[in-house]
This record gives C-alpha cells, structure tokens and sequence, in this order.
C-alpha cells in the first residue's frame, strides 16, 4: 500500500503539472503515471479487509466500469469541481477509472482540453487525483494502525488473518473469471465478445492487471 501511496503521490503531482500546462509531454507522463498507479493497486486489492472492507475504500479507489453518463453530466453542470465534490459523488464517478476516461480519450489533447471545458475538465481532473491521494492515505493510515494485530491474529476462523487473505485472493480469482475475462469474451451476451469490456480498455493495460493480480 506504501508503494501504491507513492504512486498516487506522484500522479497527483503530474495532474497538477497539466492543469498548469496542458501539452502532450504533460499528458504522456500523466498517462504514465495513471499506468503505473493502477498496476500498484492491483497488488493492494487481495487485502480488501478491516475497514477497508467495512467502510468499501477500494470501491473508492478502482470502481470499473465507471459511469461515463454521470461524469460528463458533471462536467457539463455548474457545480465547483473540487475534491470535495469528487467526494460527494458515487464510487462509479471517482477513482482510477474515472480519471482514466479523460485521460485516455480519443485524441485527448485535442479533443478534450481544447474545447469550452477545458478548464473544467483540467479542474476535475485534478480533483479526481487530489481525492484518490485522501483515500489512499487513509488505507494506508489504516493498515499502519492495524498491522500488529493483524500478523498476530492467529484465530482459525474467519475472522483470522490468514482466512481473510485466503479469501481476498478468492475473491480477486472470481473477479478476473467473471469480469476481467468472462464478460469480454461474451459469457453474460450470448457468446458475443465485448473487448471494450475489459478493465483498463483505454488505457491498453487490461492484461498486465491481470498478471499483477496473480502476483
């Protein structure tokens, strides 16, 4: 989780960088640092335990698909996009996902922080960074606060630790057989393949999420 921290740390900064100046430098090591930030994640989401499970933080973190309706419904309102906002909005308006929509778009430059909304987009942008720091944090302030009584919980039930990360990776496999792979290759359409299905499809790093999930 400290490794994914600093991963945030760093792609928050970036964000700032092109909100400062929005060019193609900019943007690729923006981009970047979302590939790097989402792969770190992967190795964070076996441990959806403690209050971290309780309180749902990961939702908060990586919720996919994201709600591109809501997103560019925000975009287009009036209200201030700030943290704070981001906040306030659902799991499928936040997050890794979230930021990747804008990031990734089709000629993003372009297309997306050329037009009457730029601003507002470089803002929520921004924003969407700022709050994935603040919940990131508080993953971690939670792990730090829990850890010596976690690696000593020996209990064999499944409140133990060892049965809860059992669990977490169970329930990681699960996700990738249905999810991640299942619904892209057609399993819930009939047989009918859906590539855009797959997690991460415009950020082109759908696999490598996969092999850090195993890892």
């Amino acid at each position: 989780h400290k490794e994914f921290e600093t991963s945030v740390q760093n792609l928050n900064s970036l964000a700032a960088s092109f909100q400062q100046t929005p060019n193609q430098q900019n943007l690729s090591a923006l981009q970047d640092a979302w590939k790097e930030s989402k792969n770190r994640w992967k190795h964070c989401e076996v441990f959806n335990i403690l209050a971290i499970r309780d309180d749902f933080l990961q939702n908060k973190i990586d919720k996919w698909p994201t709600n591109t309706a809501f997103l560019d419904r925000n975009l287009n309102g009036t209200d201030e996009l700030t943290e704070a906002f981001v906040e306030g909005s659902g799991s499928t308006s936040k997050g890794l996902p979230a930021l990747e929509y804008y990031l990734f778009a089709d000629n993003a430059l372009e297309s997306i922080y050329s037009d009457a909304l730029a601003s507002r987009r470089l803002d929520y942008v921004k924003a969407m960074t700022e709050n994935l720091l603040v919940r990131t944090t508080e993953i971690v302030q939670i792990w730090e606060g829990d850890m010596d009584d976690f690696s000593t919980n020996t209990e064999n039930f499944s409140k133990g630790s060892l049965n809860q990360l059992v669990n977490g990776q169970v329930a990681v496999l699960e996700k990738i057989l249905t999810d991640k792979l299942g619904k892209p290759i057609g399993k819930d359409n009939g047989g009918i393949a859906e590539p855009d299905e797959v997690e991460a499809y415009k950020g082109g790093i759908s696999l490598k999420l996969i092999e850090d999930n195993l890892r």
